[in-house]
């Protein structure tokens, strides 16, 4: 599969199908075209940052993302920041709940974790992530 990056979306928010506030803005899309199934976890990450403004965290998210397009299960991202308050989201989807959970424990989540204010980063995974959108 090959990695792809929407660029259409980019300033866009996910107010509508995520239930994102609408301060939020979408950075940078990635993808991996459709497998043979859908993905069916969805992995929403919520951190401030600390000592990096939110333009220098565009160009610095480049380095966490060469892990996270390895990981087994990828298939997409959404980053999105708030421009005003420097809080960065993460939409993920993947192709098991395991996966999801996985990189919930990965190198790229504890460096998240070193790089935001202590005691902001929180994640959650919904296990259907069909049922999610539609509720």
């Amino acid at each position: 599969m090959k990695l792809k990056m929407d660029k259409s979306v980019i300033g866009d928010s996910l107010t509508k199908e995520y239930g994102i506030p609408e301060n939020y803005r979408i950075f940078r899309h990635i993808f991996y075209h459709k497998g043979k199934e859908d993905p069916e976890a969805l992995f929403m990450i919520k951190f401030q940052l600390k000592r990096m403004n939110p333009k220098l965290n565009v160009l610095f998210s480049y380095i966490p993302m060469m892990v996270l397009i390895h990981m087994k299960g990828f298939r997409e991202k959404y980053y999105l920041t708030d421009y005003q308050t420097g809080c960065c989201r993460g939409v993920y989807k993947w192709q098991t709940v395991a996966d999801a959970e996985n990189y919930s424990q990965s190198v790229a989540v504890k460096f998240m974790k070193k790089r935001s204010v202590a005691g902001s980063v929180h994640f959650k995974i919904n296990k259907d992530i069909i049922q999610y959108l539609v509720s």
